[in-house]
C-alpha cells in the first residue's frame, strides 16, 4: 500500500491524547512509525495488518530506548489504537481495514 488514510486531527483523538500525554510526541511519532510500516507491507498476497517488527527492532530503527518501545507498545494495546493477534501475538491494527478504499490499495 502506497499510503492510508490519516485524520487531520488524530492528535485530539482522547486515545492519542493520552499518548501524547504519558510519551509526548515520540509516542505520537511511534504509533504512526508503526501504521506506515504495517500500511507498507500490505499487498494482495500479504493482507494481516501486524507489525512483524519488535520493540527491539523499533528501538533501534528510531534511536530509542526498547524499555520505552514496549512501554508505549503495551500502551498502545490497553488503550485501543492496536491489538494483540491471538495467534501470532504480534501487534495488529485491524481497523486499519475500515480506511482501505480502491485509492489507498494501489
Amino acid at each position: 500500500m502506497k499510503w492510508f488514510k490519516h485524520d487531520a486531527r488524530a492528535r485530539n483523538d482522547a486515545k492519542l491524547a493520552k499518548i501524547i500525554f504519558r510519551h509526548g510526541i515520540e509516542g505520537y511519532g511511534l504509533y504512526f512509525a508503526c501504521l506506515e510500516i504495517i500500511a507498507e507491507e500490505l499487498t494482495p498476497e500479504n493482507f494481516n495488518f501486524e507489525l512483524e517488527h519488535d520493540s527491539e527492532l523499533l528501538a533501534a530503527m528510531f534511536k530509542m530506548d526498547t524499555l520505552k518501545v514496549e512501554k508505549i507498545m503495551r500502551d498502545f494495546i490497553e488503550l485501543g489504537l492496536f491489538e494483540l493477534s491471538p495467534t501470532t501475538h504480534r501487534v495488529a491494527c485491524y481497523k486499519m481495514a475500515r480506511r482501505l478504499d480502491n485509492a489507498t490499495a494501489q
